[in-house]
């Protein structure tokens, strides 16, 4: 199972494995090719090759008009839309300008992207590089997507995945059900687990009479959600999850960013604050002040050289921070209050027993008070969301799959964050499902021989979002869902002349509705069930879609652009690949020369110079055959081999002479002890030494390069001298 983490700063994968029989599920968290546990929702592209995360935020100075930051938030981007409008507007300093008229963005060399193509590259790239060039097995995928998603968010993101063409099953599931998945996972056998001491063994039993009612508060770069689970041995629930979408991090930032270009303007003289390659340039030290500031009372954001060779150095206070994120801290409380209001009116006698926050923003100090005086207990901080929702992403895989790693569990029921209405033709809108109920859900309406005598040949059945909940993210110009229409005629024919009708809707974990089940009553409480048939209903208004109506058509056309981009990225890996192999020559080549001894005067060869300049300079031509280049290294080589090896012979040569010379000495001398002569070595001496320069001849022989030459050279100095 992989479970995937798609975060608007960061996105995580985790892999999830069943090993039977025992029921053990391990779960990691896979590693970017740079090594790091998460990959910035960043992409870059570029005139012969799309980045993404950390390589994409090297190139992003360079590179802002078509890079893009905050992936996930372009699902259905439409700035009729105020959710977008204030994306845009507040946010958006890095990447291409937006054509309302197109609703495309403008990215490199003038190319118009759809906000979809950009999420598509994104995701297509991430899959890639952790799935299949890591040679990853995997049946299932979960991805996660924020609480505030609506239908609409949640089928431009299915389309994604079907361009991505994972060719697996995968679900989608809320950032609220990972985390309750993983958080209950992770302490089940803290909080569930009681042990008792029989006879001389210690036992472990479930307590089923143990319920925790836990309030989660994700404090993240770009939101904040607050959600409200149940959590027992066999079940969880999400009670109720709030997200408040421009509530995070980076509002703290650029309340930070405002002061310090207060502050460079009133020393300077010059005005920063909407310079975005300035703004760019300061996020990450002032991310990094936000984040001092948890631990010390003041903190200095140093910049060098700004603009204009200023210099810019800040002395932020703890209280002044505070002071600047007033407006933050009201709305958090608020929020913070009315939520708890809520689920004390709607789950009553539910009495709160722990309080976990996490997020960018968890070690905050006057957030954790707010919390605390409102709730009125202790903060813990043991979960870390980036990591906890992707592998609670898998751990939903195992659930679907039912290895789920946890005995009797039944699983997860998740909140329902918008509330729905029904229309059965003409009649008022009536609740089909309030927020906060429990998914997937289930609910039937009956049509008996009354409403047939009326000779209504149809049944229109429309649902709606409750207008005020959906209105600032809705990605379609009204509150309608879908509307489906029965054929009566058809259902009445098919049904043998019966006039009645039960008809079942189902809204499943994702909050999409269908059409559950179509039956019709025979006796008092039997009712015979309809096959499939297209004939009985259709759906004839569909805003699920967003505003593209031609679904089909357009994930094609998405599929042949992504192809295009793809095979592009894979013709420049390969020619990286050719690069760094005609470089690793070049150094070899050069380390042969340098071992000859003969570096410098092969060097200041202007034929060899210019060889290895034009082999340096094609190096950087992404369209260059490298035939030419093969040809030069050839030669090159040549030159080098001979070089080497006429040093080499002459080096050796040289050594064998002077063996030659010591042997004659040795002769000598072994005759003037014949001869009765006096000798400085004795005839044992004699043999040994001879015996040693026999060694050094063989070991001559087996030379084949300069440097081992010159360390048997070594290595014979320091016997000879036994001798002589």
């Amino acid at each position: 199972m992989i479970g995937v983490n798609f975060g608007s700063l960061n996105s995580s994968i985790a892999l999830g494995k069943a090993i039977n029989p025992s029921l053990i599920f391990k779960t990691e968290l896979l590693l970017s090719d740079t090594s790091l546990r998460t990959c910035p929702s960043i992409i870059s592209y570029t005139s012969s090759h799309r980045l993404i995360g950390d390589h994409a935020s090297l190139v992003i100075k360079k590179n802002m008009k078509s890079s893009f930051q905050y992936i996930n938030r372009l699902i259905g981007f439409n700035l009729n839309i105020p959710f977008y409008q204030t994306e845009y507007n507040k946010y958006y300093y890095i990447g291409g300008n937006y054509n309302q008229d197109q609703k495309k963005f403008c990215a490199l060399n003038d190319e118009m992207l759809y906000p979809e193509e950009i999420v598509i590259s994104y995701l297509h790239l991430l899959y890639n590089s952790y799935i299949l060039e890591n040679n990853i097995e995997c049946d299932y995928f979960v991805f996660s997507v924020p609480d505030y998603f609506n239908c609409f968010h949640k089928e431009a993101f299915k389309r994604i995945i079907e361009v991505i063409n994972l060719k697996k099953e995968y679900s989608i599931i809320n950032e609220s059900s990972a985390i309750t998945l993983y958080f209950g996972y992770k302490k089940y056998n803290e909080y569930f687990i009681t042990k008792n001491q029989i006879k001389d063994q210690m036992v472990s039993k479930i307590d089923p009479t143990i319920t925790k009612y836990v309030l989660f508060i994700d404090a993240g770069h770009s939101k904040t959600t607050f959600i409200f689970s149940k959590l027992t041995y066999n079940l969880f629930i999400v009670l109720n999850s709030v997200t408040l979408p421009f509530l995070g991090g980076r509002d703290f930032d650029n309340k930070i960013f405002e002061y310090c270009a207060k502050n460079f303007m009133d020393t300077y003289n010059i005005d920063i604050k909407n310079d975005n390659k300035i703004k760019l340039r300061l996020m990450n030290p002032i991310m990094k002040a936000r984040k001092n500031l948890t631990v010390n009372k003041e903190v200095q954001i140093n910049i060098d050289s700004l603009k204009d060779d200023n210099d810019i150095s800040v002395l932020l206070k703890r209280e002044d921070f505070d002071k600047l994120i007033e407006q933050e801290l009201f709305l958090f409380k608020n929020e913070l209050i009315k939520f708890c209001e809520y689920n004390n009116k709607n789950f009553p006698n539910l009495i709160l027993t722990n309080v976990e926050m996490a997020g960018e923003l968890m070690r905050t100090p006057c957030l954790q008070d707010i919390v605390k005086n409102i709730t009125g207990l202790s903060l813990s901080k043991t979960i870390l969301t980036d990591e906890c929702i992707a592998i609670g992403c898998s751990l939903y895989g195992s659930l679907v799959k039912h290895n789920f790693p946890l005995n009797d569990f039944k699983g997860i029921y998740h909140s329902n964050n918008y509330t729905i209405n029904i229309k059965i033709n003409e009649e008022e809108k009536q609740r089909f499902i309030g927020k906060s109920e429990y998914l997937p859900f289930y609910k039937f309406y009956y049509f008996d021989e009354k409403y047939f005598e009326n000779n209504n040949s149809k049944i229109i059945i429309s649902f709606f979002y409750e207008k005020n909940e959906i209105e600032e993210y809705s990605l379609s110009e009204n509150d309608l869902l879908l509307t489906f229409e029965f054929d009566c005629n058809e259902i009445i024919k098919i049904n043998g002349g019966l006039k009645n009708i039960k008809i079942t809707f189902s809204v499943n974990d994702i909050g999409n509705i269908y059409v559950n089940s179509l039956e019709s009553k025979i006796f008092e409480q039997e009712f015979m069930k309809f096959e499939n048939n297209d004939n009985i209903y259709k759906i004839i208004n569909n805003r699920m879609y967003s505003e593209k109506n031609e679904n089909e058509k357009m994930i094609q056309e998405y599929l042949l652009k992504e192809k295009a981009l793809f095979d592009k990225d894979r013709n420049y890996k390969n020619y990286l690949k050719q690069k760094n192999n005609l470089l690793n020559k070049l150094f070899n080549i050069k380390n042969k020369i340098n071992e000859s001894g003969l570096g410098d005067i092969i060097f200041e060869d202007r034929k060899i110079n210019a060889i290895l300049e034009d082999i340096e300079n094609n190096l950087n031509d992404l369209n260059n055959e490298y035939i030419n280049l093969d040809e030069l290294f050839i030669y090159l080589d040549k030159i080098a081999n001979s070089l080497v090896s006429d040093d080499l012979k002459q080096k050796t040569n040289d050594f064998k002479n002077k063996i030659s010379n010591y042997q004659t000495k040795l002769s000598e001398e072994y005759l003037k002890l014949l001869s009765g002569e006096k000798s400085f070595l004795n005839e044992n001496q004699i043999n040994n030494a001879s015996n040693m320069l026999e060694h050094f001849v063989k070991k001559l022989n087996l030379i084949l390069s300069v440097d081992d030459l010159k360390n048997l050279e070594d290595e014979f100095q320091n016997e000879i001298k036994k001798y002589f």
